[in-house]
């Protein structure tokens, strides 16, 4: 069976090399002149000019800040050199494929633990599902990487946009399944009483995770605001979210009703958030 230092130096392995191929198959933007909408969002875009502007608290109401604070950074830094631009479009380009490939191999994990129960070999399936699950990932990733229609979302400046949203997005439900998956993990280890009902504390445990249940719940709440507020597509997110919850992790009736006292009010939280940032609160939509 592999083990988990190995499996670290394969991940960090594939980080080096998938960064290293982006980089190289990406190289010619680096001079690539502003075009069409970079030129209003960027050239002709006063606001990026002063970034203390967007240390206000009105900036949240105003569409896709979050990437206008980073054109701003760019400008701060180096102007109108548009190196600077297309680089921070690589390196978002490089994170959301890595952010790919772990939520690949997050989903295959949690399907696989869904089944081990059906393998009589546990340690063997484990060491089959880590091999297969790995490379999966990696082709997956590099798909999305390195396939043409990636090359707007990089050769494009202002297009930053869309990949920042899709990198927050990607992030918060990457967090998502790791807080569920942690979750299960814990229950699992509760000790179960005389009927067989789990208790409520973690008794005689001695290994406590690196990063509490709460704090992924929390970073990944955090990640879909910051995504919407770099492009509103990704108000959709709590429905991604419920979805993967049914799918990976609970078909129950009785599951869900449980479940509903917290995971519903932090979608509906979210939903205000959308809202309030929309303007629809006070305003109305604009």
């Amino acid at each position: 069976m592999m083990s988990t230092a190995f499996r670290n130096k394969l991940v960090l392995l594939f980080f080096i090399v998938f960064a290293v191929v982006v980089t190289t198959l990406y190289r010619n933007t680096f001079s690539s002149p502003f075009v069409f909408d970079d030129r209003p969002t960027i050239v002709e875009n006063e606001k990026i000019r002063n970034i203390k502007s967007f240390s206000e608290w009105s900036t949240i109401k105003k569409q896709r800040p979050l990437v206008d604070f980073t054109f701003a950074l760019n400008y701060n830094f180096g102007g109108l050199e548009v190196s600077g631009y297309h680089a921070v479009n690589i390196f978002i380009h490089i994170i959301n494929g890595l952010l790919v490939f772990l939520l690949v191999f997050l989903i295959l994990s949690s399907v696989s633990n869904g089944l081990q129960h059906l393998s009589n070999s546990e340690e063997s399936t484990q060491h089959y599902s880590f091999k297969h699950k790995y490379f999966i990932a990696i082709i997956t990733a590099l798909l999305f990487t390195v396939h043409p229609l990636q090359t707007q979302a990089v050769a494009y400046i202002a297009q930053r946009y869309t990949s920042m949203a899709a990198m927050f997005f990607l992030a918060a439900i990457i967090l998502y399944i790791l807080a569920r998956q942690q979750q299960r993990a814990q229950n699992a280890k509760r000790p179960s009483h005389s009927d067989g009902s789990r208790a409520t504390t973690l008794e005689g445990s001695c290994h406590r995770p690196v990063v509490t249940t709460g704090s992924l719940f929390l970073l990944s709440f955090i990640c879909g605001v910051a995504a919407f507020l770099s492009k509103q597509n990704a108000a959709t997110l709590p429905l991604v979210i419920l979805m993967l919850e049914y799918l990976l992790f609970d078909r129950s009736l009785s599951g869900w009703r449980t479940k509903s006292l917290w995971l519903l009010p932090i979608c509906g939280l979210f939903v205000l958030f959308v809202l309030y940032s929309s303007g629809v609160t006070t305003t109305g939509m604009r």
